[in-house]
Parts: structure tokens; sequence; C-alpha cells
């Protein structure tokens, strides 16, 4: 089985959306778990992908909500996904990984703080939304991979920056984490180095 070797992302709009009804008669059981409409259609485009490259057609755990990476049953393969009001990204991979897109837009100032200043100064980077929601994405990755929740933000730490790598540190972990930049969209995905 081949994997993707990078993640996969696309713009969508909800006007040009496929009919809610031609996916639940594909997929219905995406319908009971009061999913958004952008994490059904994360999941929609993931299943179609996976038809089309390893030809499987089972239900991936339509029991999980879940933001963590999950083991394809059968493979040695895992999945994650994420999306964004106007994007969906997902990625596979034959170690645990995880995925997070944002898009840049300003929010309220005390945001910013957030993150540490030196945060920033390792990102070479000034105090912006663009370094904040680099710094987001790459932390919602770790908090997908560690199975943390937000409040435990604060606790991940930038230990260092090696070419277009972002290595960050969690309760004596190191995880690798990668960053894509487009336009107003960032995207981040990696995994634990102490695997």
């Amino acid at each position: 089985v081949q994997t993707c070797a990078l993640p996969i992302y696309f713009e969508y709009h909800k006007k040009d959306w496929l009919p809610q009804l031609q996916v639940k008669s594909k997929y219905p059981w995406l319908f009971w778990q009061w999913l958004s409409e952008e994490s059904i259609l994360a999941r929609f485009f993931l299943l179609e992908y996976f038809y089309q490259e390893f030809g499987y057609t089972w239900e991936m755990y339509a029991n999980n909500c879940q933001a963590q990476p999950i083991r394809i049953w059968d493979t040695s393969l895992y999945w994650s996904i994420s999306h964004s009001e106007n994007y969906v990204a997902f990625i596979i991979w034959t170690t645990k990984v995880a995925i997070d897109i944002t898009e840049v837009c300003p929010r309220s100032i005390e945001l910013l703080d957030i993150h540490l200043d030196n945060e920033y100064h390792s990102l070479w980077r000034w105090k912006t939304w663009e370094a904040f929601f680099i710094l987001w994405t790459v932390k919602e990755v770790i908090i997908k991979l560690a199975n943390i929740k937000l409040d435990n933000m604060s606790d991940i730490q930038l230990k260092e920056m090696i070419d277009d790598s972002i290595i960050m540190t969690y309760n004596h972990f190191l995880y690798n984490i990668k960053i894509l930049e487009h336009n107003e969209i960032i995207l981040a995905y990696g995994s634990s180095l102490d695997i």
C-alpha cells in the first residue's frame, strides 16, 4: 500500500458542495454523529480518497468524532483530518501522524498573548497574526498527537527550528512538525520523535 507523503488539502465552498442527499446515500453513518458540515465533508473526501487510491470501502471508525490520529484497522496506516471554514486537509502515513489547517484572520488583539514572546522570536517573526496562527496550528497538531485538551496549549513549547521543521516539546516528548504556508492558509502536520 502506498501512502501520501505530503498532506492533501483543498479549498471548498459550501455552495459548491455535493448535495447532502448524495453523501447520505453513500455514507449515512456520517450523519449519525452530530458532526459539523465541514467535519462531514472532510471525512467524505478522506473516504473517497481511500476508495480511489486503495480500494477501501469500509466505514472508518464511524463512532469516532475525535480529532486524534486513527489507525486504519487492518493496515499499518494512520489518518488524520482537519478543516477550517473553507478548507479541508487530511494526511495518511505509516506512523501516528496529525494535521491541522487554519486560515489567517485577525481576531481580538488579546489573543496574541496566548503564545510567549520568546516563541514568536524563535520563529524569527514579529508578533503578528501569521505568527500567532503558525504557533496555534503547530500546537493543535500536538494536542491531537498527545490526546490532550486545548487547555494544555501553554504547556507545549517551541524547542527549535531546523530547516522547514519546528521541534516542539510537551511532557518531555519531542515532536517534529512541518509547516506549509500558502496565501492566508497555514497547514501543519507531524509526528512524535519519541516513537
